[in-house]
């Protein structure tokens, strides 16, 4: 998508802070009158600095084939809908760059602006520390969800007209099958990007290598939709790796870490999974490190999400209609939760069979969820040998037909040990009562819940 010759804020707002004349150490005057100037002059340029509402940026920088009259940027891993503004910055000053614009440029992957005799002359004339060295920042911030992992090394694409004998490394040289990706030989901070709106059955994706903690192996779509994977994605005995803006709709189980290994540092963000026997199972309590924000699970005949080990973060999520297979006869809940140390943050669960979130391990942090439409909102059941403190606070449960909350006495572990801080919840009922608390070894801590 290309644009004319960017026209500059007439106001002054989008100036580069870096372009601020800076000269007040050569000013002969005391220090405080050198603090008086230096808040005078922060309050002056105040729509310039940084914000806590700017902290979702991304800053692209122009490709090799840039000249200095047509800058390309090439734009990836970010979704249309997330885009609030973007800026050019330049040796000149900053240019505001309509939304639509970068909306419509996502879908090809490139930005292009070009840019007048002047503009590009204005940029050679400045201090040779300005030279060359333009970026677009965008602001991708949208209200309870954070940005998309980066790729961070290099990037391979997978198109329906491409072939497995190509380098994968454009979209015009691009991959045909989720089998080519599979035994591709991928490093820590690389991505693969899916055709969005296009879908890929041939295998489930299963990556055979390992990525790292801070530089997880990206795998996405590109384009203004998501791409489909049918068969799902299926993991052993990997870890640092990323899965996002993906569809999964039909598949048994949409995402699997098998029993049999271990999956660690694994991140599974804005995926929309539908119609499938469990959206995402954890099915190997030496998994940690687990990472499950801001997607979209709904129509699902288990549980919504059967998650085993330690140290997940669950967080943003909207999960609607689980356990609607009537053949299966055990409960089923919206997150069946058999994990140490898991932080269960701001997600919507609605319309589950058995329990909202059903808690089997210590040390729950379970805050700031809607969570209704159920037998239980949030329940426990002593699955753990060991004892800690368990706190949900903040949660609305509402339209529960046995308990908001309830604790058990006991489970296959023995009697109930956990200590749990009950606080600040919101509590409503379709039939049953609001709380049943049994028991328990531990000590409760109950308090400035409202009944309604």
């Amino acid at each position: 998508m290309e644009v004319g010759p960017p026209r500059l804020n007439v106001d002054g707002a989008g100036t580069d802070t870096d372009t601020v004349p800076w000269r007040l150490t050569s000013l002969p005057i005391r220090a405080p009158t050198l603090l008086a100037a230096l808040l005078t002059t922060l309050a002056l340029y105040g729509a310039a600095l940084p914000s806590p509402a700017d902290a979702a940026r991304r800053t692209f920088r122009p490709a090799p084939s840039s000249t200095p009259r047509l800058l390309r940027f090439k734009l990836e891993q970010i979704d249309p809908r997330d885009v609030r503004s973007a800026r050019l910055y330049t040796a000149g000053g900053a240019t505001s760059i309509r939304r639509a614009v970068v909306r419509k440029a996502i879908a090809t992957g490139v930005l292009k602006i070009r840019r007048s005799r002047r503009q590009a002359r204005s940029d050679r004339s400045r201090a040779p520390r300005r030279r060359g060295r333009p970026k677009l920042v965008i602001r991708i911030r949208r209200a309870g969800r954070g940005a998309l992992t980066p790729i961070s090394g290099r990037t391979y694409y997978v198109s329906a007209g491409g072939s497995d004998a190509n380098s994968g490394r454009s979209r015009r040289a691009a991959w045909r099958t989720v089998r080519r990706v599979n035994t591709a030989s991928l490093g820590a901070g690389d991505g693969v990007l899916f055709e969005g709106g296009r879908s890929f059955s041939d295998s489930a994706l299963s990556p055979q290598r390992s990525g790292s903690a801070r530089r997880p192996i990206v795998f996405g779509s590109y384009g203004l939709r998501q791409a489909r994977l049918p068969e799902g994605v299926y993991l052993l005995d990997v870890s640092g790796l990323a899965f996002q803006n993906l569809e999964v709709s039909g598949a048994g189980q949409a995402v699997l870490a098998s029993a049999s290994g271990e999956a660690s540092d694994i991140t599974i963000e804005r995926m929309t999974i539908s119609d499938a026997a469990i959206a995402i199972n954890s099915a190997s309590d030496r998994d940690a490190g687990w990472t499950i924000r801001d997607n979209t699970i709904s129509h699902i005949g288990d549980s919504g999400m059967i998650l085993n080990g330690s140290s997940f973060s669950i967080t943003g999520n909207s999960i609607f209609d689980t356990g609607i297979d009537g053949s299966i006869g055990y409960p089923k809940h919206g997150i069946y939760l058999k994990v140490v140390d898991a932080r269960v943050r701001h997600n919507t669960i609605r319309g589950f069979q058995t329990s909202g979130v059903s808690v089997r391990y210590r040390n729950s942090v379970i805050e700031h969820n809607d969570i209704g439409d159920g037998r239980f909102g949030l329940a426990w059941h002593q699955y753990d040998p060991a004892a800690g403190t368990s706190q949900w606070r903040y949660n609305t449960i509402s339209r529960t037909t046995v308990a908001g909350i309830y604790v058990s006495p006991e489970d296959i572990a023995g009697p109930t040990r956990e200590s749990f801080v009950i606080t600040n919840n919101m509590l409503s009922k379709r039939s049953g009562v609001y709380s049943d608390l049994e028991p328990t070894r531990g000590a409760y801590t109950v308090k400035a819940n409202r009944e309604r």
